[in-house]
Formats: C-alpha cells, sequence, structure tokens
C-alpha cells in the first residue's frame, strides 16, 4: 500500500528547504536538477518578489519544466471585488506552491464570508486537465462560503486525472463543499492538514493509492472522510490507508468507506489509528478493510451491505466509549470479525435498543476477545439478520458485563451453526438487572454453547433448548 510521498516532492526536498529559507531574496531562479530546469518565483504583496499574484507566478512557468512558487506571507485575495467571473488559482504539472506557514500565507476566494446557498461562490485551487507531480504545502486557504453542498470545494482537482499529490501542513476553512477533493487519482498523500467547517472535509473519488494521515477535519456538516467512487469512470476506491487523523463533531459520517450499487466495490483499504469524537465510521460495499486500533467517542462502526455487501472486514483493538445504539455492527457482512475491541457503554436516550456488537455475518464470522461493558440491553446480539445454514459464526474468549437483557442473543432469528465458548458473562448488578446469561429459543437454531463462564440472568442463565450445553461454570469468576 502507497505511504510515502509523490516522486516530486521528494526530488523536490532539498530545492525548497533552500527556497524557503531564502523568501527574503526577491530575484528570480533557475536550477538545475537532476537534468532538469527547475524555475523558482515569489510571490509578495508587497512587490519585493518576482509577481504580486500567485497565478501569474505558475503562468510564468514554461509548461515543459518544474516550477517552484514561494508566497510569502499575506492575504492574498483572489476575488477582491466580488465580480463574477470568480477567480481561481489553477494549477499544472510538476508544480510546487509553499507559502511561509499556516495562518501566515493566506489565501482567500472571497474577503467577505458568504451566506448559505449564496450563489458566489468558486474553488480556491482547481485544475482544467491531467496533472501529476503537484505538491501544495505551508498555508492557509478560506473559500469563506457557508457548508451546503451545492457549492465548489476549496482544493477541487477535477479536471482530469491526478497523479502524484501531495498537499501537506495546509489549512482549510469555511468551504461548501469539501475542504480537499481530488478525482481520478493515483498516488495521493493529504497529509497533516487542518479543515474547519466545510461540508465534507476530505474526498477522494474514484482511484487507487493514497495516504490520509495525520490531519484534523472539525465540524463537518457531512462526512470527515469520504471515500466515493466516480460511476462516469466506473471507479472504485483501491489501496489507501486512512490513518492517525483526528476528526470531531461530523453531521454525517465521520469516515464512510462505501461504493455503490453497480460500481466496483472498494478494495484494500487500511483504517487505522483515527480519533473520532461525536462521529462514527461505516464500511459499505468495500472488500478487504482493517479497521484498527481507533478510538471512538460517542461514535460506532457500522459495516452495512446498504449499496453492496461487505466482504472480509477486520475490526480489531478499537476503543469504543458510547451511548449510541451499537458499539459495532456487522449488518449483511460477509467472512468478517470483530477481535479484541472494547466497548463502553452508557444508556441512550429514548427508547433505543443498545448492543455492544451486532454479529450479522454470512460466511465465517468471528467475535472473539473483545470486553463489552453497561449494555442496556444486549452484549453480542445478530441484528435482526436470519443468516441460516450459511454462515459459522463463532463467538469466543470475550468478556460481557453489566447488560440490562441478554448477553448472547439470537434475535429469535435463524442464525446458523453457532459457536459460543469461552466467553465470560457477568451481571454485577445484585440483584441481577439482566433477563438471561445466553439465549437462543428461535427452533432452527442448534448452537453449541460450552465452557463459559455464566453468572448472569434473573430468569436463567442460559436458555437454549436446541442447542448443545456443556461444561459451563455458573458462578462468579475468579
Amino acid at each position: 500500500m502507497q505511504k510515502t510521498l509523490p516522486a516530486l516532492a521528494a526530488v523536490f526536498l532539498v530545492v525548497i528547504a533552500a527556497e524557503v529559507s531564502a523568501l527574503g531574496s526577491s530575484s528570480y531562479k533557475t536550477i538545475r536538477l537532476s537534468g532538469s530546469i527547475i524555475h523558482s518565483f515569489t510571490v509578495a504583496l508587497d512587490g519585493s518578489g518576482d509577481y504580486t499574484d500567485i497565478q501569474s507566478a505558475i503562468n510564468a512557468i514554461p509548461s515543459s519544466s518544474k516550477g517552484i512558487v514561494l508566497i510569502r506571507q499575506g492575504v492574498f485575495d483572489l476575488n477582491p471585488a466580488i465580480k463574477y467571473p470568480y477567480k481561481s488559482i489553477v494549477v499544472r504539472s510538476n508544480l510546487t506552491i509553499v507559502g511561509q506557514g499556516i495562518d501566515k500565507t493566506i489565501v482567500r476566494s472571497f474577503p467577505t464570508k458568504q451566506p448559505y446557498g449564496s450563489s458566489i461562490r468558486a474553488m480556491s485551487v482547481t485544475s482544467t486537465g491531467n496533472i501529476q507531480n503537484l505538491v501544495l504545502e505551508n498555508l492557509t486557504i478560506i473559500q469563506n462560503g457557508t457548508p451546503d453542498n451545492m457549492g465548489w470545494s476549496a482544493i477541487d482537482l477535477r479536471g482530469g486525472t491526478n497523479t502524484n499529490i501531495a498537499i501537506k501542513n495546509v489549512k482549510i476553512t469555511d468551504v461548501t463543499g469539501a475542504g480537499i477533493e481530488i478525482r481520478r487519482f493515483d498516488n495521493v498523500t493529504v497529509d497533516n492538514c487542518t479543515i474547519e467547517r466545510a461540508f465534507t472535509g476530505i474526498a477522494l473519488d474514484g482511484g487507487n493509492n493514497g495516504l490520509i494521515g495525520g490531519n484534523r477535519v472539525v465540524n463537518t456538516t457531512g462526512d470527515g472522510i469520504f471515500l466515493q467512487p466516480m460511476s462516469t469512470w466506473n471507479l472504485s476506491v483501491t489501496d489507501v490507508a486512512i490513518e492517525r487523523n483526528y476528526i470531531e463533531n461530523t453531521g454525517d459520517t465521520g469516515i464512510d468507506v462505501t461504493s455503490l450499487s453497480g460500481l466496483p466495490p472498494h478494495e484494500r483499504i487500511n483504517i487505522e489509528g483515527n480519533e473520532l469524537i461525536n462521529s462514527h465510521m461505516r464500511i459499505c460495499y468495500a472488500h478487504q478493510v482493517n479497521v484498527t486500533d481507533n478510538i471512538l467517542t460517542n461514535g460506532y462502526i457500522s459495516v452495512d451491505n446498504g449499496q453492496g455487501r461487505p466482504i472480509n472486514v477486520f475490526v480489531s483493538r478499537n476503543i469504543i466509549t458510547t451511548s449510541t445504539k451499537v458499539g459495532i455492527g456487522f449488518y449483511g457482512a460477509e467472512n468478517s470479525s470483530a477481535i479484541g475491541n472494547e466497548i463502553n457503554l452508557t444508556k441512550p436516550a429514548g427508547a433505543i435498543i443498545q448492543v455492544g456488537i451486532s454479529a450479522g455475518i454470512w460466511g465465517t464470522g468471528v467475535v472473539e476477545g473483545n470486553t463489552i461493558v453497561g449494555s442496556a440491553n444486549y452484549g453480542i446480539d445478530f441484528g435482526g439478520w436470519g443468516t441460516g445454514g450459511e454462515s459459522r459464526i463463532v463467538l469466543r474468549n470475550n468478556t460481557i458485563l453489566d447488560f440490562g437483557n441478554i448477553g448472547i442473543y439470537d434475535d429469535n432469528v435463524s442464525d446458523g451453526p453457532v459457536l459460543v465458548e469461552n466467553n465470560t458473562i457477568w451481571d454485577r448488578s445484585s440483584p441481577f438487572a439482566s433477563y438471561y446469561g445466553i439465549r437462543t429459543d428461535n427452533v432452527a437454531n442448534a448452537w453449541i454453547i460450552r465452557y463459559n463462564v455464566v453468572y448472569a440472568g434473573s430468569v436463567a442463565y442460559i436458555s437454549a433448548p436446541k442447542s448443545q450445553v456443556y461444561g459451563n461454570t455458573y458462578k462468579p469468576p475468579t
């Protein structure tokens, strides 16, 4: 999986470092590096650079050459008079744009904030054709729109294919659409960026090889990070890592990995080490997805077949603290697992049925080594999915504590041959608040329930008339 900066960024590192340190110089430079000519221009509002306008500096780079545009600190208004047609920065191939730092170099689409639904809107940075080898870093972009999803994104690379793109250390605020949106991509890095008050934080639309890492996305009206397909090109998203991001207060989904029915599924997605607050994750119609070592506060992980069946989704070592209806929900997934997760639940508001893990998994399903504490209703259930004889589900070595109704429950549906073994199911209230430790009463269910420690249930420890029940211990764990 691609996790390195694009090639141009690596080639320019030493050059950029030297040029940024020399932003006080006003002279135009040409540099010969590995046989290539690199043209470097400085943009400064006070006239001390080569240009006062960013686009003029970009346009001055010969089309056959590589170029560096160094932007000094200041507020660069793209449309100071707010007069149509509105201007955007149009980028090209083999270009590096570097500011003097976040909140020092500021690019602003409009000088005043535009209200919801305003017709005054424009992309801040865009492209008009295929581009490759683009680096954008160390600056702030203020689109000055209100999130409504009816306008352009701030960085909106939509003109064609986008290959070897690196966006680093960029702050983006007040966006009608997405803070960063890149379409038909190959080898993209979005690293250490901050996006605030956008409709969507970061959107990758149809492509392969990407890293979205170390970003901060807060207060979005829609999704925080969204991998979405491009129906016009029959493109899904493949081989992308979403790592170490901080996402807070999303109106829709914090991280959404969803392809569309009739298109290819997303494939080989790694979601690791992210922190989500007041946000959840959704995996839908995607194959080979790892969801590992994330922290969710007042959020959950949903693996569902709303657009198509997710297959081979592995959810492991996540820490979830929530009052939502579920900690981890598999709803029609296939060959998937939840292993080693920690789920701490508090009672939800209203008449909501709450469960730690729903295991509606076709094929082979494994729910193992999880700790589930405080569910208002069920520790593990099946989300109402009757998978019948087509599933082989194992519930093993889980610790389920302090639940309201039933530790492990079949939802009165046919779940196939479920193996329930070596679990600790303990209602620590006195007297028991729960009704059953384990319950499967559906006539089609012939489970194997063995070697569990069950100390819960004011009605019965285990109710499973059609199942094999043996070797269980009915006393508090030691």
